[in-house]
Formats: structure tokens, C-alpha cells, sequence
């Protein structure tokens, strides 16, 4: 029944209900581990700070053997999940076997709240600029926002780049609440509209932002959508700083949810949302659902000549402007105001197999069961240290080679490009000796998960593969002449 209406009213069945409720309400009940299955093995990554698991002192690399006296090696990630998580109070018994020993150990864990956060990291990218990378907007994804945002400014950040990359969307209240933070009161932010009275609402600033008067820069791409493209289509509509990147998915529609006495939930649209312009950013779904969820991918790789296609097709009922004057363009998403294409002049090929196969899991794990207090000794008190200087030794590059080839790569001469075929990677050693940093740089981002937490993940991998963030430091100075611009548009209008 509801295939019929737009791509975004769904039925959802009790199980995901649940599952989907607890990611947005930005908490769960359990014993607070971050896990992954190596080798049939359950094996955590990290034990979250604070929670029952790291109470107890359970940590990276310990290896979980049973459940409740049940043997869990060969468990999926699906059987974990339901063993471990529970209400809050009650218990679960685990034995643990920890590297270079051979004598389990038993614990019995009490469950309890365990945050799911939406702020993946912030840090300092220098000496003036702050980073914040939004996953998605739940529950607490503002008070979050808040929390890094005093951190950074106590740290010396007097810029912000927001990235919003890939973040998918999720509750329109905290995408306002963020919105809010860049402007003075009683700035619109956003408005819906519906075919019902009742749904049709305009957002206004309530009070002066935290943020208001700082430079801003917002990462976007085509996974950004919905409270995502709320958030930079306000930024860009005021001409309150840039939005860097490639163009947003166009998810401009509002969903309210109703449960059913099942324990299952509808979801319905029930309007859609503009930006402060008027514009509407929802793309057009009248050719249904699949060609609407692969629309991305029929995009011009070139992100300008995709944007160049969008504009020339966009009609004259769809073309804006910003509060400057500035045109923009309604119906398939957000163009940003500076386009950098995606990097894609290294094959991913050794990357992915290394991927599909696990084989940076298994390195990292065993690097560490062997190296762990070492590492720890010479590491563990300096993150920044270790983001700089810390690399590969010839003895684990060997072992990473020798990894791959128990996985199917084969390093042969006589292919002229990377070629899998039947499970096999096929490349010369040139093109391995010419690709394997990004495999190292991953590698090195997942071990610093592993011995200082999720959000120090983040630093590293975008030392190595954030071209777009790399380009788009390059900005400020565009950032600023657009504050004079919007300055010396704004009183041109009020002396007329």
C-alpha cells in the first residue's frame, strides 16, 4: 500500500522498530563494546568509556569464548547482539580469553544505558580551525554539537569546518537546533509545507547562536541528505559561510512516525521542507523507487559537470537566491558553493580486497596481541605523536604482504592493471609497492581506534585520504570576502 506514495513512507517491522528506535533516541542497553568477528572470534575493539565493559576492565583485544556458559565462537554479529544487549540491571556472564594466555577469564557484566553518539570526532585540524564530523541527527546530536564545540573553543578554535559528509539525516528538531547556533535571533532557518494546515510550520532562531559570528565552512556530498541539506541549505541561503564539496542527495521531505499495536511502525511523509530561500531541495521520485535510490549513481562522476547538467535542466520555477543575491537552485539537492571532485586516481582495488576480506582486522589484532605493551609503552600518552611519527616496520609490512596472499592476491607481471577474478587479486608488484599506503594509512587509523577510542579514528584516516578537506582549508579567505559581500549587499538594501 504505501509503494504507491513516495520513496520515504515505509512500513517498519517490529524488530527494526526497535533497532531504529534506539539509534535515534542515542542510546542502548548492554555491556558497552564495540566488537568485530575475526577469525569465527568475537573480539572487542574497544570497551566505551564508562560503560559496564570498561568498569570491569575489559579491553581492545580481549576475545570473548562464551555467553551465559554457551560457546560463542562462530557467532555472527546478529547473535552477539541479541546475547549481549539486555535491560538495564540485569547481568550477563562472559568468559574472556586475553593475548598470550591460555586461562579464561569470567566476568559478569550489569547491563546498562549505553550512548550511541552522532558526533563521530572533533579536533583541531590547527591552530584556528576546529573540526566536527556529524554522523547523523538523533536525540542528543545538539547537546553533543555543544559539548565539542566549548571543548574546541577552549582549545583555541575561532573557525569551524562542520562535515557533514554522508550523514544521511534523521530528526528535524535537531537540525534546527544546530541551524540555530550560526545566527542571531530571530533568523527563519526553515519552513514545511503540507497539504494539511496543521503541518505547515516556519522555524525562526529563538535566540542568539553560540556560534553566530564565527567563520564557518560545511562539508557536504551526494550521502548528505535531509536534516543535512537543512542544515547547509540555511548556511548557504544567508550567506553565512561556504558549502564545500559535491551536490546533496535532495531529500526535502518530512516523515512522522506511528506505531502499530504489533509493536511495528509506519512511517508516512506528511510534508516538505524549504530552505530559508523558499527552495525545495526534493528530487524527483516519479520514476520510482530504485531509479530514485540509485539516482547518485547515475550522477557525472566529474561533481562539476554533474552540477552543470543539474543547472541547465533546473526550470525557472526552481532557480533562487541567497539573501546576497547569489543564485541557487531548488529540486535535486544542494550545489555547494565550492566543487572538489572525489579522488579517484589511485585504484581501490588492493584497498577494497583488504576490505571485503578483513585482512586489516586480522593485522591490527595481531600486531597488537605481539606488540601491545610495547606500543602502549612508547605510544599511549602522546596521541599527536603517534599521528606523526608512528609507521609501519619492514617486519609488519611482510606480514601484511604475507596476509594478503593467504587472503588470494597474487602478485604476477603479467597483468597491466589490478584484475580480480574468481576471488583472486591479480597486480604486479610495482602497482602493490604503488598502492599499499592507503592500506597502511587504514590500517594505522584502525589501530589508533583500537588503543585510544572510535573518535581518534577519524584524525588519522583524514591524514591520509581527505583530499576534499585539504582543499577546502584553502577557503578562509574566500569565507571572508563572502561576509563582505553579504555585508555590502545587506546595506545596499537597507539605503534604498
Amino acid at each position: 500500500m504505501l509503494s504507491i506514495l513516495d520513496p520515504h513512507s515505509v512500513y517498519i517491522e517490529r524488530d527494526d522498530s526497535e533497532r531504529i528506535q534506539e539509534e535515534f533516541a542515542g542510546k542502548f542497553q548492554g555491556i558497552g563494546i564495540q566488537f568485530s568477528i575475526i577469525q569465527d572470534t568475537i573480539t572487542v575493539i574497544t570497551a566505551i568509556s564508562g560503560g559496564p565493559s570498561d568498569q570491569l576492565g575489559i579491553r581492545s583485544g580481549d576475545r570473548i569464548i562464551s555467553i551465559n556458559d554457551s560457546n560463542a565462537v562462530g557467532f555472527t554479529n546478529e547473535d552477539v547482539i541479541r546475547r549481549l544487549r539486555g535491560e538495564k540491571g540485569t547481568t550477563v556472564d562472559v568468559e574472556i580469553l586475553r593475548p598470550r594466555s591460555n586461562t579464561p577469564v569470567r566476568f559478569t557484566i550489569e547491563r546498562d544505558n549505553i550512548p550511541i553518539t552522532t558526533i563521530d570526532t572533533h579536533y583541531m585540524l590547527d591552530e584556528r580551525t576546529g573540526y566536527i564530523k556529524v554522523n547523523r541527527f538523533a536525540a542528543t546530536t545538539h547537546e553533543e554539537f555543544i559539548s565539542s564545540v566549548r571543548e574546541l573553543k577552549r582549545m583555541g578554535m575561532d573557525r569551524l569546518m562542520l562535515d557533514l559528509r554522508g550523514n544521511p539525516g534523521g530528526y528535524l528538531s535537531q537540525a534546527i537546533a544546530i541551524s540555530e547556533e550560526f545566527f542571531p535571533r530571530n533568523t527563519k532557518l526553515v519552513s514545511t509545507e503540507s497539504r494539511h494546515i496543521r503541518f505547515n510550520q516556519e522555524m525562526h532562531s529563538r535566540r542568539d547562536g553560540l556560534l553566530k559570528d564565527m567563520p564557518v565552512i560545511v562539508l557536504v556530498n551526494e550521502g548528505s541528505a535531509s536534516a543535512s541539506e537543512i542544515v547547509s541549505g540555511a548556511i548557504q541561503d544567508h550567506d553565512r559561510g561556504l558549502v564545500v564539496g559535491r551536490r546533496t542527495f535532495g531529500k526535502g521531505l518530512v516523515q512522522q512516525q506511528y506505531e502499530l499495536i504489533d509493536g511495528s511502525n509506519i512511517r508516512v511523509t506528511i510534508s516538505r521542507y524549504l530552505t530559508p530561500s523558499g527552495r525545495v531541495i526534493q528530487k524527483p521520485f516519479d520514476s520510482g523507487s530504485e531509479n530514485y535510490a540509485f539516482e547518485i549513481r547515475h550522477r557525472s562522476s566529474d561533481a562539476t559537470m554533474d552540477a552543470k547538467e543539474f543547472k541547465d535542466q533546473v526550470p525557472d520555477s526552481l532557480h533562487y537566491a541567497t539573501k546576497a543575491g547569489r543564485p541557487i537552485y531548488g529540486g535535486g539537492g544542494i550545489i555547494p558553493d565550492f566543487i572538489i571532485q572525489e579522488d579517484t586516481t589511485s585504484s581501490p582495488y588492493l584497498f577494497n580486497f583488504m576490505l571485503v576480506n578483513r585482512v586489516d582486522a586480522q593485522f591490527v589484532r595481531s600486531y597488537l596481541d605481539e606488540n601491545g605493551e610495547r606500543f602502549r609503552d612508547r605510544w599511549k600518552d602522546d596521541f599527536q605523536d603517534f599521528r606523526n611519527n608512528f609507521e609501519w616496520s619492514d617486519k609488519d609490512r611482510a606480514l601484511f604482504l604475507t596476509l594478503m596472499k593467504e587472503h588470494g592476491m597474487e602478485l604476477t607481471g603479467d597483468v597491466d592493471e589490478p584484475t580480480i577474478k574468481n576471488d583472486t587479486l591479480k597486480l604486479s608488484r610495482e602497482m602493490y609497492n604503488e598502492l599499499v599506503w592507503m592500506n597502511l594509512g587504514r590500517m594505522k587509523a584502525d589501530l589508533a581506534r583500537q588503543v585510544w577510542g572510535n573518535e581518534y579514528f577519524y584524525p588519522v584516516i583524514n591524514d591520509y585520504f581527505n583530499e576534499s578537506l585539504s582543499e577546502a582549508m584553502k577557503l578562509w579567505d574566500e569565507v571572508e570576502q563572502l561576509k563582505l559581500y553579504a555585508k555590502q549587499q545587506a546595506e545596499k538594501r537597507s539605503s534604498r
